[in-house]
């Protein structure tokens, strides 16, 4: 097996975060071939393919991206004797915890974007303010609501899953929340993989 190199998950989430998600499309990139090079048998599209493929379809290439990746390095681990999932129950949790928070509060101020400009023309009045603020307070509500109904279908499927292979969750991560996490989870991962080599764990050849 080849030798992968560790890289720092928070370090790589903050960067996705600045730009806006194009360093993200480097680092799925990087995954991927990493991913290839450990298993040695590709179960999807190389790197920069894959990036591309994801741009060209608007990001839907990426929900089958994540789940043939997702099982590949299931299998990698698998093969060298690891738990077919580095992350622990509980990050999972919490990542699901924290991310309900952020989507009520985007979920919320993109209710609040998409009103007309008349209902912010009067809000000096007081029966227009307090119109505005049961409007606020409701579309809070309501994203608040529909984000914890997918926070409870995703803490049932981490702690309820029948299959140990952590794939299906990585794409309902994907689908019901943003996708920097679930690279970090890939990173995450393949960084147990990096350690394992680094420790003499797995065997690595020279390339």
């Amino acid at each position: 097996m080849e030798r992968i190199e560790r890289h720092d998950v928070t370090v790589r989430l903050l960067f996705t975060f600045l730009t806006c998600g194009l360093y993200g499309l480097y680092w799925m990139a990087q995954i991927t071939d990493d991913v290839h090079k450990l298993s040695g048998k590709p179960q999807c599209a190389s790197g920069k393919k894959a990036v591309l493929f994801s741009v060209i379809t608007c990001s839907i290439y990426m929900f089958y991206w994540i789940y043939k990746i997702g099982g590949e390095l299931t299998e990698v681990r698998r093969n060298n004797g690891l738990v077919p999932d580095a992350v622990p129950n509980s990050t999972y949790k919490w990542i699901i915890i924290i991310t309900t928070f952020l989507s009520t509060m985007v979920s919320a101020l993109e209710v609040l974007g998409e009103m007309p400009e008349s209902f912010y023309e009067n809000i000096n009045d007081p029966e227009a303010a307090m119109v505005f603020l049961i409007t606020l307070c409701a579309a809070v509500l309501v994203a608040f609501v529909v984000q914890i109904v997918l926070s409870v279908i995703l803490l049932w499927v981490v702690y309820n899953r029948s299959e140990a292979s952590p794939k299906t969750r990585y794409v309902l991560m994907f689908l019901m929340r943003t996708h920097i996490f679930t690279l970090g989870f890939l990173q995450a991962s393949l960084n147990d993989i990096a350690d394992a080599q680094e420790d003499g764990i797995i065997p690595t050849k020279s390339v």
